[in-house]
Parts: C-alpha cells; structure tokens; sequence
C-alpha cells in the first residue's frame, strides 16, 4: 500500500509539473505563431492526462475485494492502453495541422527571451525523467517506468523545437512545420508501440520468461518427478502460476515437506510467497506469486 502511494505521488507531481509547461509553452507558441512550440505545449498537457490516467490505475490496481482478490490490477494496463490510443489520435491532429503550415507558412516571430524559456523547459523535462527513474528504482512500475522514458523523448522533442525555432529566422523554407512533422511521426510510433504492449497485456499474453523460471524450479526440486502445463496469468504486477506436477512422495508427511520446500524454494529464488496444494500422486498445483512480496492465497 506504501508503494502505491509513492507512485501516485509521482503521478501527482507530474501532472503539477506538466500542466505548468503547458501553460508556459502555450503562451510562448501563441506569442511567437509558432506551430512546434504550440504543439509541444499540448504535448505537455496531454503528459498531464496520462499522469491523472495513471493515478486512477494506481488506485484501482489496490482495490481489493472478495469478487476481486487480485485487486484490479488490470486497470493499469488498461489505463496505458487508453492513453495510447490517445497519444496516436493527438499525433494524426499534430501531423494534419504541421503539414497545413508547411503547405501555407505563417511568419513566427523569435525572440531570445522566448528561446532561454523553451530551454529551460526541456531542463525541467529532463529533471522531471530523472525523478520518475529514482521512484521506478524504489518503487518498480511498468508505468513510471513508461513515464520516464516518455520524459525523456519529450526532452529531445522540445530541443528540436527549441532549434527549429531559432532556425525560422534564418531559413528560408516553413523549418517550423517540418519540425511539427517529425514530432507528430514521433508520438504516432511510440504511441503505436505502446498499443501493442498495452494491449498484449489486456488479452492475457504468456509470461514466458517467469513461467520458464518457474517450471525450472520447480522441476528441479527433489521429490518432483514431472511439471507440465505451466501457466501463468498477469494481473497488474501480480502473477498466477498453475501447474500440472507429480511426485513420488506418497505420505501426508512426505508432501507437506514438498509443499515447504517448494516455498521456501520460490521465496528465496524469486522474491515472492508461495502456497501449494500438493496431493500424492498427480496432482495440479497452483501457485500464486506477488512480485511485491506480498504473502498470496491458493
């Protein structure tokens, strides 16, 4: 519970933080006619959406219930999901409206004054990336983890807007709209990857990996004699492994040992509490794991 009031404290800052750089950015692209810095401002408040999206998937990802006993962890996929989809929508809606001021230019008045705020701006960013990174080390997230490498892209991004808005003056081609471009085509690949993720998560794809670790374990603990049909299912950062295992131990005492030497095994292998319900014989065990470390319910 700690952990996700720690992350939602990140995503509470970073939605203060955003919301100020859009309003700075706002002012400057609306001063300035231009169209990079313009859409970058509403790249900062579309960073702010997808804080408060997180915040609400933090919070679901805890609420617990007897119809819910993983809480809904899913959310959280869902709220990166969500937020994809509007990363893709929002950079179509840059990409039309940069390709407009190429086709028809519109003169962007520069000013030093305005360039010092726009590199201060993309110092805080950087600031902002380097927080969420300290948080994602005390605190493990699939999201602030998304979060900080979108801070950090949004850092270039915001760069290349700063040298497209010094370059205008100078050049004698529309440097402003074909900046806009190359954002717009950023946000729609990273947006499109980020769909794919989300969305791999939401249908329920193999954790391949943990399942492969799991199956090991357990295969090479003495008294298993076979594991098969290893499965796992996701929900948020919580894991569900179930799995088909036999053993050659065939007294209550002999598989209450087992059933210790498996957890104390997968506690201290993979970080996690393990239960196990083994019966002599073939059995299907299923076994649950909190990568938390929280102690999990057969």
């Amino acid at each position: 519970m700690m952990e996700t009031k720690a992350r939602m404290r990140a995503a509470v800052f970073g939605i203060c933080v955003n919301l100020c750089l859009f309003m700075v950015k706002l002012y400057v692209g609306i001063s300035t006619n231009s169209i990079s810095i313009y859409v970058d401002s509403l790249n900062n408040a579309l960073d702010s959406v997808v804080c408060i999206i997180a915040l609400v998937g933090f919070w679901l990802s805890v609420r617990t219930s007897p119809k819910y006993p993983f809480g809904l962890g899913r959310a959280e996929d869902l709220t990166g999901f969500i937020t994809a989809v509007v990363i893709v929508g929002t950079g179509f809606g840059f990409g039309y409206v940069s390709l407009e001021r190429t086709l028809y230019p519109a003169p962007v008045w520069f000013s030093v004054r305005y360039a010092v705020i726009i590199a201060v701006t993309a110092v805080v960013k950087l600031l902002l990336g380097a927080y969420y990174k300290f948080k994602d080390r005390r605190h493990p997230s699939p999201v602030l983890k998304g979060l900080f490498t979108d801070s950090v892209l949004d850092f270039f991004i915001t760069l290349s807007t700063l040298i497209s808005f010094t370059l205008t003056r100078v050049a004698g081609v529309p440097v402003d709209g074909y900046f806009g471009i190359a954002i717009s085509a950023v946000l729609l690949i990273s947006g499109a990857k980020s769909c794919v993720s989300s969305f791999a998560c939401i249908l329920g794809k193999r954790e391949t990996e943990d399942c492969d670790r799991a199956q090991a374990l357990l295969t090479a603990q003495p008294g298993v004699t076979g594991v098969a049909n290893v499965q796992c299912h996701r929900y948020g950062r919580h894991l569900a492994f179930t799995a088909d295992i036999t053993t050659d131990q065939m007294t209550v005492e002999a598989v209450a040992q087992l059933q210790e030497g498996l957890r104390a095994l997968l506690r201290t292998e993979m970080g996690a509490d393990f239960t196990a319900a083994i019966s002599p014989g073939t059995s299907t065990v299923q076994i649950e794991q909190n990568k938390n470390g929280g102690v999990t319910n057969v």
